[in-house]
């Protein structure tokens, strides 16, 4: 099927030495180790794949997975691709902008759009990140606790909205007179 093979682009799209894009419920501090680069790598026979998952294992000092291990050949692929430094995922409405694959210290931005109200969504839609100079500038806070009374009420005016962290406010978005409520 000719997108699987642009699957593992996602995750190599939305992550940086400094974590992962967050938007939703997701963790935008967490490291993300792409051991599917691997496999990728193997299965499609581009070298490009590789390139990336070693060089997440050396400079981005990622520990070395099974899965690296059972995947990983020196040699044998056919050819290695040159990825833009630009893409747009339309299943998430994402955008992502990379001044390099390989320069930690380049500017990388990404953009968030889509639905509020799916799955893990929160009020997030027009929440960036900011990578530059090695270090992450903007961010959405990301998750809170599962836990906490109401947390899955994603109706209209549910619990959910109450959380700062769910809100538009702790999105890391440009907000014009806030307030609690979906009005």
């Amino acid at each position: 099927i000719p997108r699987i093979g642009k699957t593992s682009l996602f995750p190599m799209y939305m992550s940086t030495k400094n974590g992962v894009i967050g938007f939703g419920d997701g963790d935008p501090h967490s490291l993300l180790s792409i051991n599917e680069l691997s496999y990728a790598a193997k299965k499609l026979k581009d070298k490009g794949y590789l390139n990336l998952r070693i060089y997440q294992i050396d400079e981005w000092e990622q520990p070395i997975r099974v899965e690296d291990l059972l995947f990983y050949t020196p040699d044998g692929y056919e050819k290695e691709t040159e990825w833009e430094l630009d893409a747009y995922f339309d299943t998430t409405e994402t955008l992502s902008f990379k001044g390099s694959w390989t320069d930690q210290f380049a500017t990388y931005v990404s953009l968030h759009g889509g639905l509020n109200y799916v799955n893990h969504g929160q009020l997030d839609i027009g929440t960036f990140t900011l990578d530059a100079l090695g270090e992450r500038w903007f961010c959405d806070l990301g998750n809170d606790s599962y836990g906490f009374e109401g947390y899955h009420d994603r109706t209209v005016g549910g619990l959910r909205w109450n959380y700062y962290r769910c809100r538009a406010e702790g999105a890391n978005t440009l907000v014009i007179n806030p307030g609690l409520g979906a009005d």
